[in-house]
């Protein structure tokens, strides 16, 4: 009998994997292609994306916007909530490199993100059904400025 903990943590590097080099026509097959609303929540989408139309614009408008795009993940943790049910929370590193000519092109940006996967077993294996991220640099941020202003006099 296969590792449930085992195989979800390789499906989430295999996955994140996926990100460098931009190949988001192959994340594709990590989903439940049986799910008819998969929700993807980028750290930096104003609204979380909801089905594979809203998705896959996404990933276009992405692929247009970045020059080279590099990701990893470490610190998976992965919680099986039920026989054909988990939950795997990680950190995301990625680096990119914007196109274009406005002040943030040319030039490294990255951030560390909180993701969670919310998965589904089915007759393709665990799949995908949800991606949720959460900036981790900002709560940073926000922590050690309240540290700050806390001992302040």
């Amino acid at each position: 009998m296969s590792d449930d903990r085992a195989d979800i943590e390789r499906l989430v590097r295999d996955y994140i994997a996926l990100s460098t080099g931009m190949q988001f026509e192959a994340k594709r097959s990590y989903w439940d292609a049986d799910e008819r609303t998969p929700v993807l929540a980028p750290e930096e989408a104003a609204a979380p994306l909801v089905g594979w139309t809203e998705i896959e614009r996404y990933w276009s408008a992405s692929r247009g916007a970045m020059r080279d795009l590099a990701t990893t993940c470490v610190d998976v943790h992965v919680n099986l909530l039920g026989t054909n049910v988990a939950l795997a929370v990680f950190k995301q590193r990625w680096v990119a490199t914007l196109t274009g000519s406005g002040p943030l092109s040319n030039a490294p940006l990255a951030s560390t993100v909180r993701a969670t996967f919310v998965l589904r077993r089915g007759a393709q294996g665990w799949r995908i059904v949800a991606s949720v991220e959460a900036h981790v640099d900002a709560a940073a941020w926000f922590t050690e400025m309240y540290r700050a202003a806390a001992s302040a006099p």
